[in-house]
């Protein structure tokens, strides 16, 4: 992932790998609005750690509600068929026991999700899913703390996304204030369960402003010049000259659904919608690769700053299809190794 990867692979593996800690810092609110290391290059961690992705991610799919049990009926379903109650576990769930894990490893006293993988930083896509788990484990406390913390240290921008990174080597500690627009997604759709769980309506509406922002500033027409629109990965950069990079990782249909019935921002589901549709055409033709590019020819390769690898991007696409109850047609890399994908030809 260009960014927040550390947190995703934390998820997946934080009973097997340690914890971290920091302090919160102030920063600078007139910082720059794009750093040239934005999205930077993901570090694949140790081959060790590589290993244990496959088990690991299963892991993480029961942790959301998605046991064995869940699963089989959730895989008939379409996402907004899935209720959000269907989430949440109980408080004696086996599984709180590996959420307490997570927190002792990967979360600070302040309410910080710490990415290891990449010299400590922090992750607006980290803190988003830190809250979703907080809020299907039913712990109100680390909630609180992540939203807390956030609030203080990433909403730095003039709307209501938050910037994509905080880094406690440098000095401001955020220095690009661009956002991720998965991150955002994540965090909203993280209020909104914890709104819901506990009966929380100021939650809901920060929610609601966050959904409105990320439609306002991070979609974009389809260069084809159709009704289709594009989830772009941040609001400044990744549009040029009649073509827009994408990372097909970013569209999580269950959370875009659920946030827009929660919120009233409808777009959101007609975005999760042409999204389903540009993830199944990619999937047609083979593995999906962590970055495209989409211009009015069709989807060809990305610039060459962004991996066309079938990676630890494109990972969460299979992940995010199974928990949104739309498992269909995707196939994924064989083995444990990063496949590249031949150079993509324009493709409808």
């Amino acid at each position: 992932m260009a960014h927040g990867s550390g947190e995703f692979r934390l998820l997946v593996a934080a009973a097997l790998y340690g914890g971290h800690t920091g302090t919160g810092a102030a920063v600078d609110p007139a910082g720059p609005l794009l750093s040239a290391d934005y999205p930077h290059q993901t570090r694949r961690p140790p081959v060790k750690r590589r290993r244990f992705l496959s088990t690991t991610t299963a892991a993480l799919a029961a942790a959301a509600g998605l046991g064995l049990g869940a699963l089989r009926p959730a895989m008939a379903q379409a996402a907004g068929d899935l209720p959000m109650s269907s989430l949440f576990l109980a408080t004696d769930h086996p599984l709180q026991e590996a959420w307490s894990r997570w927190k002792a490893l990967c979360l600070t006293e302040e309410g910080r999700v710490v990415d290891g993988f990449q010299d400590n930083v922090s992750h607006s896509e980290g803190q988003g899913y830190g809250l979703v788990l907080a809020a299907v484990f039913g712990d109100r406390a680390a909630a609180d703390l992540i939203m807390s913390w956030t609030a203080e240290n990433l909403a730095v921008r003039p709307d209501s996304l938050l910037a994509w990174r905080w880094n406690p080597a440098s000095d401001p500690r955020v220095s690009d204030r661009n956002n991720a627009s998965d991150g955002d997604l994540f965090y909203a759709w993280g209020m909104v369960l914890c709104g819901m769980r506990d009966n929380r309506p100021d939650l809901l509406d920060g929610a609601g402003r966050i959904a409105a922002d990320l439609i306002r500033r991070c979609t974009a027409p389809h260069p084809d010049g159709s009704a289709r629109r594009l989830l772009l990965p941040g609001a400044a950069g990744f549009r040029d000259a009649g073509t827009v990079v994408i990372n097909p990782s970013y569209y999580m249909p269950r959370a875009m659904t659920d946030l827009a019935r929660a919120t009233g921002q409808s777009a959101l589901e007609s975005l999760a919608a042409d999204g389903q549709a540009l993830i199944s055409a990619l999937a047609s033709r083979g593995p999906v690769p962590d970055w495209v590019q989409i211009s009015a020819a069709g989807i060809t390769a990305p610039p060459a700053q962004f991996s066309q690898n079938a990676g630890y991007e494109a990972v969460r696409v299979a992940l995010f299809q199974i928990w949104s109850g739309l498992p269909g047609g995707l196939r994924l890399a064989p083995g444990r190794r990063q496949r590249k994908r031949p150079d993509l030809k324009a493709v409808p």
